[in-house]
This record gives structure tokens, sequence and C-alpha cells, in this order.
């Protein structure tokens, strides 16, 4: 099924510019780069974000964009992009950065205009005659590395892979490198589908970060799961050696963006889309998990988090779902091990004390009917959502008598959606969360 046209207008208007709160944002694309800060070799052709441009090889060659504002990742966090590596070249490779770089390092740069060197550095690390300060300090850095560097140089050796990989560096407080005896998490060409990654296809990459594990998705396939925690840090897979954490913003918070860079050979390392939820304020416990995968090959998931200002102080949202595909809300009053229906399972019917309730009175902030946008983020339709994407929960629960959630009480939710696998019409679920108010 096809989103109602209503629904597909309102997912084209939340396209045409970013959505944003203190902690959460969602670019469908790059038409607007309201609230990014763009250091060096960037562009914006065809609202696309253009983290390095094809053109610029040599010295110094690389870009940097970063969300200017710092968000919050201590609780947790789910981002999702899609990129495109493109060009007669090969070189080098784009990453995921999440910093705190107070440390002044190339051309003085710190924060929200920081950036490290180019080449095999990525935009990030440094090379081994420079400065410490040259790399961006204090930062997790998920890159995407398309060049192979192996026993080269010679006084510092690189020692990747191979050149289509995915690996997670830190150095804890102090600088990043980018030398693979840094990594604490890797997927090499094998484990990625020996895919050609600069070879200007469109891939989906979905970052999760649940305090005590990092998760790397790639075209909807789980490639990394590693031990990390920004308190106590990680270990570099390699040594075995512990590093430490980070120093957040406040105890909280953190600058995310991109960077990327290229050498003697140069291509154009693109950001199409980008959605960030820090998940700050988590609340609730999933249950009848993990859900079933979908058509893109990954499950969609559902959390909360704490918003006061709206209805019952809830927030839900949902990531992971099928893109332009219609989604809502449902509501139980007991948790239950699930019933299978369509391609996944139902968990709030089975007893028969059970009951489930819909959100979707249409005009009402009850309304929760919305769909996916080109990252899998639930946007509401309804436009009730304060964030603009997800759903608050309200005070009142739509049933024939209506019913009102009360301090200290517990309800469970769970969102049902359309999936498409193989073009055939049908439905799915996410997990289900017990939520506590």
């Amino acid at each position: 099924m096809k989103l109602s046209s209503f629904t597909a207008m309102a997912l084209g208007l939340y396209a045409l510019s970013a959505t944003a709160s203190a902690q959460s944002f969602n670019y469908a694309d790059f038409s607007s780069t309201a609230g990014l800060t763009q250091v060096l070799s960037t562009a914006n052709p065809s609202n696309i974000l253009r983290v390095h441009e094809v053109g610029h090889a040599g010295g110094d060659n690389m870009g940097a964009v970063w969300y200017s504002n710092p968000v919050s990742v201590v609780t947790g966090f789910n981002t999702t992009f899609e990129f495109a590596i493109s060009g007669t070249g090969s070189g080098d490779g784009m990453a995921f950065v999440i910093q705190n770089d107070i440390t002044t390092g190339y051309s003085g740069m710190i924060g929200a205009s920081s950036i490290g060197r180019h080449a095999s550095a990525i935009g990030y690390g440094r090379f081994v005659n420079d400065p410490g300060s040259m790399s961006i300090e204090n930062a997790l850095v998920i890159e995407i590395d398309h060049y192979l560097n192996a026993n080269a140089p010679a006084a510092d050796p690189i020692l990747d892979p191979d050149n289509n990989h995915i690996s997670i560096h830190t150095g804890g407080v102090g600088e990043t490198r980018h030398n693979e005896d840094h990594s604490i998490g890797r997927a090499d060409s094998g484990t990625l589908g020996f895919t050609d990654l600069n070879n200007g296809t469109t891939h989906t990459m979905r970052i999760v970060y649940v305090p005590g594990t990092l998760e790397v998705y790639f075209n909807g396939n789980l490639v990394i799961t590693t031990p990390y925690d920004f308190a106590s840090g990680g270990t570099w897979i390699d040594s075995g050696t512990p590093v430490g954490g980070l120093n957040l913003i406040g105890g909280t918070s953190m600058y995310v963006g991109f960077t990327a860079s290229s050498g003697g050979s140069s291509q154009n390392h693109d950001v199409l889309s980008w959605s960030f939820d820090s998940g700050a304020g988590s609340v609730g416990v999933a249950f009848c998990a993990p859900a079933s995968a979908n058509s893109t090959g990954a499950p969609a998931v559902l959390t909360a988090s704490q918003n006061p200002g709206a209805g019952s102080g809830t927030h839900l949202d949902v990531t992971g779902g099928v893109p332009g595909q219609l989604a809502y809300i449902l509501i139980g009053n007991e948790a239950t091990p699930g019933i299978s229906i369509s391609n996944g399972q139902f968990c709030l019917v089975g007893p028969s004390t059970a009951q489930f309730f819909r959100y979707n009175v249409a005009g009402t902030d009850m309304n929760s009917i919305g769909g996916f946008d080109a990252s899998g983020t639930m946007i509401n339709a309804s436009g009730t959502s304060t964030t603009g994407f997800g759903f608050d929960v309200p005070s009142t629960i739509p049933s024939a008598i209506p019913l009102t959630i009360m301090a200290g009480d517990t309800w469970h939710f769970q969102s049902w959606y359309r999936d498409t696998p193989a073009g055939v019409g049908s439905s799915n679920f996410t997990n289900g969360l017990s939520v506590t108010f």
C-alpha cells in the first residue's frame, strides 16, 4: 500500500528543509544546510552535502561538515545517513565523527570547525611527523575507507586490511589516529559483501549507540558490534589494549558530523540524507524483541524519550522502517509474547484481558498516522510531534470510553507499518516498548 495523498503531501513538506530540536534533527536532503558548519573543500550541488569535492587533489585536500550545535550522546543515539563516493580516482575515504576537540590543531580549528589532515588521514587523523594536535582529538570515528594503505609509510604503517572496509577508531581523550592499531571494531571487505564503496552507488549506514555497545549497520546488515562506553572507553582489537572514554561537553554532549579527504587521487564524497536522534532521557523497557527484519534487511526499532512539554511527557521514535511506507502507533494494557501477523510479531494481544488501541483519530493530537522518510525515520503526518518526527504520546488513550494516562501507570507500545518484500504489499511490527509514566 502506498502512502495516502495526505500523508505523502505532509512528508513532502518535511522534505523541503531540515527539521531540528536540541537533541534530534533530520535532513531528508540538503536543499537547506541551515544548522550545519562546512569546513574547507565542501560543496552543495543538487541538494547534496559534498563533504569533499573532486578537483582538490594534492596537499591539505580535505573537508568536514558538522552539526553546528553539540547534541547529547551520553544516554545513547541512533543516526542514519545515505552516502555515495564517485569519481575517476580512488582516494581516500570519509568518516562519521563524534568529537569534542578543544586542542588547537589545523589552522587553529576546534569544535564545529575541527578538521585533521588529508589523504590516508581521511580528514580526522594526522601524519607521523605532524604534531599530535593536528588530528581531531577526544573523538570517536567510524571511517569508510576505500583506499588500501597497508605497510606504508614505513615509519608508521597504517595496516589497512583491504581497500573497502569500515573501522571504528578512537584514542580516548588524546589524538585520534587513522592507523588500524587504533581500531576498536572493524568490518573488512568480505563482511561488507565485497562491495565497491567508491563506485558511485548509494549506500546506507546506520550507527546505534546504547551505553556499553556500539553497532554499525551497512545497507541494512549489522556488520560491527563492539563493546564501548563514552565513560569507560573500549579496547583496541589488534593489541587488546584498553583505551579510555571521552570528555563530553557538560558531561552529556558532543559535536557530530563528517570528514573526508583525498591525496593525489581525488573523488567526491557525498552525503545524501542524514537523521540523528540522541535518545537523551531515554525511557522504556523493550519486549518482544528482536523485531522481525523488514524488506530493508533489518528490523524497525521503537524507542522512547522524555518530552515534558507535550501530552503525557513521552515521545516515541521509529527508525529502520521501509522508506515511503505508512506507519502508526499502537498502545496496549499488556505486554504479550507475540502473535505472527503478516511479516512480524504483534505483541499486544493474546490473553483475554489484553486490549489495544490505535492512535489514528484524525485531526487531533491522538493521530500518529505518518510514514517513513528516505532514511527510514517515521514522520508523523499530522504534525503533532514537537520534534518534527516521531510521536508525542497524548495523555488520553483513544478508547470507546477515553482513558487517561496517570502518573505511575505502565502502558505498552508498538508500531505497525507497511512492508513490501519483493513488491508484495504486507505489513510488519517494531519491537514492543513498556513505559512507566
